[in-house]
Order: C-alpha cells, then sequence, then structure tokens
C-alpha cells in the first residue's frame, strides 16, 4: 500500500492481504551497507540486513492507518493479486552475520519507521500520483 494512496483514498484496496515480509527501515538498511563497505574481510559474504521478525502485509497496513488516526476501510482487489506461481509468502531475514561480522543491528522500530514514512509522505503528498496504479 502507497502511503500516499492511504491519504489520498477513500477505500484502500489491496493485492493479497495475507504475505508476510521483514520490514526494515530505510535508514537502517543504508548504515548496515556503509558498515559492509567498510568492513574487513567480508568480501563475497552474504549478509541479510533485516529485523529478523516478519508482519502480515495486512496488518502493517490496519498499523498505518492507526497511525494516521484514520478509520478507512481496506478491501482486498483482485485485480492486484500477484499470480500465485510469483507471490512469495514469507520473507524473514536473518541478521546473525550483520551482527556477527559487521556490528550492525536494526535501530528503528517498526511503528517509528512507518510513523517517519506517514509523515514525510504528509509533508510531500503533492509529488505523488495516488490516482495511479503501479504492480
Amino acid at each position: 500500500m502507497s502511503l500516499a494512496y492511504a491519504l489520498e483514498q477513500p477505500v484502500i484496496r489491496m493485492g493479497s492481504l495475507d504475505p508476510q515480509r521483514d520490514m526494515t527501515f530505510v535508514r537502517d538498511t543504508a548504515l548496515g551497507f556503509i558498515a559492509a563497505g567498510t568492513a574487513p574481510g567480508v568480501e563475497g559474504e552474504t549478509i541479510n540486513l533485516g529485523v529478523g521478525r516478519t508482519d502480515s502485509i495486512g496488518a502493517i497496513a490496519h498499523r498505518i492507518l492507526e497511525l494516521m488516526d484514520s478509520k478507512k476501510n481496506i478491501e482486498q482487489d483482485a485485480a492486484r493479486l500477484r499470480p500465485s506461481k510469483s507471490e512469495v509468502m514469507r520473507l524473514l531475514s536473518d541478521n546473525s552475520k550483520a551482527r556477527d561480522l559487521l556490528g550492525w543491528s536494526p535501530t528503528v522500530t517498526l511503528d517509528e519507521g512507518l510513523q517517519e514514512t506517514i509523515e514525510f509522505v504528509q509533508r510531500h503528498l503533492p509529488l505523488y500520483k495516488t490516482a495511479t496504479y503501479a504492480v
């Protein structure tokens, strides 16, 4: 769900609400990239930068609306569903190598990241094309 879309549209239409995602705030990810780029001896290593827990897309969408103090409804829209063979139902990161090799761990909670993102989008809403849906 696009936050700009959620701010502008009366009903939030989404694809599947069931997939589970490990949501990492972009600042934490960027700091992980910097740590990986400056750490000695990690060349060739596969290092996951994630929180290490999942939330469903539906739960995240409902939390966004709660943080926005919005009473809008979320509806699953068949036109927005991914083909079943291309949908990944659970993405979960194991960040143990990031902790061990880089000294990195996420610092921004889901709620903190969502709130910061909501505030950013609200300040810049005219820049978003909320009437256009892209898969």
